[in-house]
């Protein structure tokens, strides 16, 4: 009886490592999405780095709730209604798939939002994209008519 109760005990155990792993991972996509929108919106590379900002006194500490979750940041103040805006549309993102597939994971909900996430910014980069080759070819297409019609005077 003794060996039941030390199985208990451990598989109690692996459901916090878990808990805590899941938590981890759902924070640094949080994180992740948050930085992905801040680079694509400004048109900065993305980088991977292990430095630290040097200027922590220019950060203000924020929290935000996702799925049910507080997480606090810190961030630039100039950046606080971006993230606010993000946010929200995380969280009526989140609703919305719950209201579609029921009874999933909470975690299944906040990846199909980081899936979304992504994917829309992709989207709108290739539009971008689009339309500045489209600008290139009219402004290319305005400097021929303008040698034409120089040229006929």
């Amino acid at each position: 009886m003794s060996e039941s109760i030390k199985t208990v005990g451990l598989t109690l155990a692996n459901m916090d490592i878990v808990l805590v792993d899941a938590y981890s991972r759902i924070k640094n996509g949080v994180e992740m999405i948050f930085k992905v929108s801040l680079s694509l919106q400004r048109g900065t590379e993305i980088r991977q780095t292990n430095c630290k900002m040097q200027v922590m006194n220019e950060l203000i500490p924020v929290t935000i709730l996702i799925a049910d979750r507080t997480y606090r940041l810190k961030i630039h103040p100039k950046d606080e209604e971006m993230l606010r805006k993000t946010v929200k549309t995380i969280n009526e993102k989140i609703i919305e798939y719950k209201t579609q597939f029921a009874g999933k994971d909470m975690q299944d909900y906040v990846s199909m939002v980081l899936i979304w996430f992504a994917t829309e910014q992709n989207t709108t980069t290739s539009q971008q994209m689009e339309k500045d080759n489209i600008t290139d070819q009219l402004d290319s297409i305005e400097r021929m008519l303008e040698n034409q019609l120089k040229k006929e005077e």
